[in-house]
């Protein structure tokens, strides 16, 4: 008898590692493959256990940004998307996409109407509204907390301007949860405080706006409490010292170039890791507690999943 249960537990534990899915990446592209041209603006792409990918973002097309995209694309294998998600309409974040769109097939475009309209549409455009859930595989999904400035408990009153109304996910692989919101606001309007009860605490965080100052409040910031802050570069929106002070109470940061100015001894002592090219993420495994980065210069970092989600809530 003990050996038929001894059986059946082998079989059980191998069908459970059967089903187990496997690995998760995000590429957070912040330069060319070989790290020499950066990035202007923003693209992040995912690539689930079930090969299902997103591209969320392109860049800006005046620094090439489809090209450094479609050679990412290239570099890895992808000879489609599946899906296509432009934040909102400023060009250092759609721009790459129409260089993308020429290039590579897309299923699915989501997008608001006005961004890159075309006579002729070879994928089903659509809009996603809070709540709305994407599906990649069995244990990764994105969910939408805000679009085209509307939140689960309705629109702010002030007058939205184009980052207000960006499109904010998290992207989650079983324990493990992503933020990425394009240019959401922190102030006037104040989306990211309306949101972020409802997300919860977080791994990992693309930093809104570029880290500007006019995102990623500090009660923004505690409610997600990441691990890690990667933060897209953008020319016009210099990343200051009071905004690096807010990311570092909480983990570290990952910038694809240098920061202008004279960043004190200090800060770098202090987890900044500037110059870092583009930024690969993985989780190797579902149900894996631990979590990977690794640079396009060839440094490796390791985080710890945290598990303790209580609170978090799905819309």
């Amino acid at each position: 008898m003990p050996t038929k249960i001894a059986r059946v537990i082998l079989f059980l534990l191998a069908f459970r590692l059967s089903a187990q899915e496997g690995e998760f990446k995000a590429y957070f592209i912040g330069a060319d493959t070989s790290g020499e041209k950066l990035l202007e603006g923003a693209s992040t792409l995912i690539i689930s256990p079930s090969g299902t990918n997103m591209l969320i973002d392109g860049g800006d097309y005046r620094s090439r940004g489809g090209d450094i995209v479609l050679g990412w694309l290239k570099y890895l294998g992808i000879d489609h998307i599946n899906y296509a998600i432009i934040t909102h309409n400023h060009q250092d974040h759609y721009g790459g996409i129409s260089n993308v769109m020429d290039r590579i097939p897309i299923d699915t475009l989501i997008a608001a109407p006005e961004v890159l309209p075309r006579k002729t549409e070879t994928f089903v455009r659509r809009w996603i509204e809070p709540g709305d859930t994407l599906w990649l595989s069995r244990c990764a999904y994105a969910v939408c907390y805000a679009s085209g400035g509307k939140t689960l408990f309705g629109t702010p009153s002030q007058t939205l301007n184009e980052n207000a109304k960006s499109i904010a996910l998290v992207i989650s692989y079983d324990n493990f949860q992503m933020f990425v919101g394009g240019d959401l606001t922190g102030y006037n309007p104040n989306i990211e405080s309306v949101i972020a009860p409802l997300i919860g605490d977080i791994e990992l965080l693309s930093a809104n706006h570029h880290g500007s100052t006019s995102s990623s409040n500090p009660f923004f910031l505690k409610t997600l409490s990441p691990e890690v802050i990667y933060i897209s570069r953008s020319a016009k929106v210099p990343v200051k010292s009071e905004t690096l002070d807010r990311f570092l109470l909480f983990g570290d940061i990952f910038y694809p170039g240098q920061f202008r100015g004279t960043i004190p001894d200090g800060y770098i002592n202090r987890h900044i890791i500037q110059g870092c090219g583009s930024v690969v993420l993985s989780v190797p495994f579902e149900g894996s507690n631990e979590f990977f980065l690794q640079t396009t210069n060839g440094k490796k970092f390791t985080y710890i999943v945290d598990e303790a989600k209580e609170g978090r809530q799905l819309p």
